[in-house]
């Protein structure tokens, strides 16, 4: 717990994005917005949101989305973040290939290596962009189905799969107690880079890290030529999510185009704040989560409409 609160929205952003890149390591999942939530406010007791000039959590992850360094997942209801293609850069920035493709799409990227079980992908072959459809959109899944020759979906890349780069990594790196990587835990995914960082050297999670990347970007290679698409449309030569001039590693400025806190204060009584404030908290939180709230039935029944 720390006293002390970000100094500014930049801050904020990266505690944020360090945040979900361990637990999207630990877990192999993306992460919630009410998980986020919860460790600004374990860490930073009296932070809030108008200190910074902002409304809510989700105008800061608007922010580190613009800065490629977190990913918001759509098709759901509820705030959902994954690591952006700026958090996988660095590793990449290592990495060498014949034809200077080296960067994954973060959309393909995020659909290939996180399990998001809320979430369907496709990817469409006229437009070369990834639709996400919400589990529940039985007509639209169907109807993207239906027309194979467009749409391909696009599948967490599979377990198996991932579980043999770990096995070629550790013979590739010659590391000491090989034989006692949790390679088939029922929870690998995590496991393995917590053993890593846990029993071997710096440098060996770092190296697993950069062949990860590798690893992915020819799982890649080979899905667009077994699935016929242009590789252009999948792997670039530049990150993504930055101008033609790779920004300074300098903080940059942030404007969000609001009222004032003290003018957005004076607007509202104490019993108005305190009901927006708990509105706020309750728009962030998973269905599962939801579900646990005491709500009166009337309450719920009243705001479903008759088949």
């Amino acid at each position: 717990m720390s006293s002390a609160i970000p100094s500014s929205v930049n801050e904020l952003v990266q505690f944020i994005t360090t945040f979900v890149a361990e637990e999207a390591a630990r877990t192999g999942r993306s992460v919630t917005g009410a998980k986020i939530a919860d460790k600004i406010y374990k860490t930073y007791p009296s932070f809030s949101y108008a200190q910074l000039g902002l409304e809510r959590l989700r105008d800061v992850i608007r922010v580190g989305e613009r800065e490629g360094l977190l990913h918001r997942i759509r098709g759901i209801m509820h705030l959902e973040v994954a690591p952006g293609v700026e958090s996988v850069s660095s590793a990449a920035s290592n990495l060498e290939s014949h034809d200077g493709l080296q960067y994954v799409r973060p959309e393909i990227w995020n659909a290939l290596t996180f399990f998001q079980r809320n979430v369907l992908f496709f990817f469409d072959r006229q437009s070369a962009r990834v639709i996400e459809i919400g589990a529940t959109d039985k007509g639209h899944i169907e109807a993207l189905e239906g027309d194979s020759i467009r749409y391909i979906k696009l599948e967490m890349i599979p377990g198996q799969t991932q579980q043999q780069w770990m096995r070629n990594y550790l013979q590739s790196a010659s590391i000491p107690n090989a034989n006692n990587a949790p390679i088939d835990s029922p929870t690998w995914w995590s496991a393995f880079p917590e053993w890593l960082a846990r029993n071997g050297a710096p440098e060996q999670y770092a190296g697993w890290r950069v062949f990860r990347v590798q690893a992915i970007i020819s799982y890649v290679r080979e899905w667009a030529k077994e699935k016929n698409v242009p590789i252009t449309a999948v792997l670039s030569s530049t990150n993504p999510y930055l101008a033609p001039q790779r920004r300074s590693s300098a903080p940059v400025p942030v404007i969000i185009p609001k009222r004032e806190p003290a003018e957005i204060e004076k607007s509202k009584s104490d019993e108005e704040l305190t009901r927006a404030a708990i509105l706020r908290s309750i728009a962030e939180l998973s269905t599962e989560e939801l579900v646990k709230i005491s709500v009166s039935f009337d309450r719920v029944l009243r705001h479903f409409k008759p088949r």
